[in-house]
């Protein structure tokens, strides 16, 4: 699919997911290989558009080698769109981000306690630098643990994207659940209280996963 997002350019689809569709694309100017998620069509609501251009700003300012770095984001144009056939549809938010092809914990998971003792420092480590800039994960599991990029050692991804996506969705459809992942969330995520949700639910899911 040849089609500019931004100065980004989609080559092949990697995966699908709750959230949208993640990309490998090519920076135009650079050639640097990037990790492109756009996120589902749902997410063109007024709010969370504002939601996600606000959260993309605060997940920008986290440099940290065990968090995936976010480059860019933006809204698939109408020019876009009609140069994909529809398959991307205008006004859909996009995300550029590290691009990571090591896998996930989820199909990597850890073969000894020394290698998953590894793992947690480098989660706790990069939560404790999300934490002190008041920015909470919110789905953390297996599959948002990433391996590869281009510094060493796992990267955190998903930042807060899908507790926008799925408060907002949840809230208009009147599902029972919100604000991450069932198996791997705290009780006040399962049972939707926002305002009780902090850095503890991280640490929950954390201790959800090591287990």
């Amino acid at each position: 699919m040849r089609v500019s997002l931004g100065p980004f350019t989609p080559i092949e689809p990697l995966g699908r997911g709750g959230m949208g569709v993640v990309w490998r694309a090519l920076h135009a100017d650079t050639g640097l290989p990037v990790a492109l998620k756009v996120l589902r069509p749902e997410a063109r609501t007024r709010v969370l558009l504002e939601g996600i251009r606000n959260e993309v700003r605060a997940v920008a300012s986290l440099e940290h080698p065990h968090i995936v770095a976010l480059y860019d984001q933006g809204l698939v144009s109408a020019e876009a769109s009609r140069d994909s056939g529809g398959r991307l549809q205008a006004g859909t938010p996009w995300l550029a981000m590290e691009l990571c092809e090591g896998g996930s914990l989820a199909s990597r998971p850890p073969h000894s306690w020394s290698e998953l003792k590894r793992i947690l420092l480098q989660l706790f480590d990069a939560l404790a630098h999300a934490h002190a800039r008041n920015i909470v994960h919110r789905d953390l599991k297996p599959g948002n643990v990433l391996f590869g990029g281009q510094r060493p050692g796992i990267k955190l991804t998903d930042f807060g994207m899908a507790y926008l996506l799925d408060r907002h969705l949840s809230g208009r459809s009147r599902e029972p659940f919100g604000g991450g992942t069932m198996a791997w969330s705290s009780p006040e995520q399962i049972e939707r209280r926002w305002a009780d949700q902090g850095p503890w639910s991280d640490l929950y899911s954390v201790g959800v996963v090591a287990w």
